[in-house]
């Protein structure tokens, strides 16, 4: 008899994203998101990234510290190639 196991995947986003490229930043954010059981919400932060928009983490959602700052600077990186632009 042969037993079946199912798994469940996240699909991480290849680091090209259409045309564009995901940082390393938005990279280990994503990761980061998904390691801590919250891979929603990094399909949502990599969706803002991708469209130029900042993403803001609600108050209620317990996140560690490194995560925000990584976020931030995430959102910095967008801040700063729309500024360029």
């Amino acid at each position: 008899m042969r037993l079946s196991t199912q798994v469940d995947i996240v699909r991480l986003p290849t680091h090209r994203q259409g045309t564009r490229i995901m940082s390393t930043q938005r990279s280990l954010a994503f990761w980061e998101l998904c390691r801590q059981g919250l891979p929603l919400l990094a399909d949502a932060a990599n969706d803002c990234w991708e469209h130029g928009n900042r993403f803001e983490l609600r108050s209620d959602i317990a996140v560690t510290r490194s995560l925000k700052v990584l976020i931030d600077r995430c959102n910095w990186e967008i801040e700063r190639t729309a500024r360029a632009a």
